[in-house]
C-alpha cells in the first residue's frame, strides 16, 4: 500500500481547524493584541478555549507569544510571518462569503423561494 500523497488543503485544515483559529488571525491581522483584548474581542469565547485554541497555533508557527516579564504580568500574542500569510487567504473567502450571501439568504427565506 502506497502512502497518501501530501494534501495541502487537508493539512491547512488541521492546522486551522477549530471554531475560533480563523477569527483570532483575522483579529491579529491588525497588529500584537493582549489576552483579555483578544478575548472581549471575540466575544463568546471561554478563557479555556482561547488558551487551548493560541497554543495550538504557536505551536502550529502561527502565532508568537511575547512575555514582558512586567508586574503586571504582560502577554501580548502576534501573527508570525506564517501567520500573516494567511492574509489573502482570508480575504479571498470574505470575498467569497459576500458574493454568496445572497444565495444563502434567499435559499433560508421561504418568501423569496420561486
Amino acid at each position: 500500500m502506497q502512502p497518501s500523497p501530501f494534501c495541502a488543503t487537508a493539512y491547512v485544515l488541521s492546522i486551522l481547524s477549530g471554531r475560533w483559529k480563523f477569527q483570532i488571525v483575522h483579529c491579529l491581522l491588525d497588529g500584537p493584541m493582549r489576552f483579555n483584548q483578544l478575548q472581549r474581542e471575540l466575544g463568546q469565547i471561554t478563557h479555556r478555549s482561547l488558551s487551548l485554541q493560541l497554543k495550538q497555533m504557536q505551536e502550529s508557527g502561527l502565532v508568537e507569544r511575547t512575555d514582558h516579564g512586567t508586574i503586571p504580568p504582560r502577554v501580548d500574542y502576534a501573527l508570525t510571518t506564517r501567520g500573516q500569510a494567511l492574509r489573502p487567504v482570508l480575504k479571498a473567502m470574505h470575498v467569497w462569503a459576500v458574493d454568496n450571501a445572497e444565495e444563502r439568504v434567499d435559499a433560508a427565506d421561504p418568501a423569496t423561494a420561486p
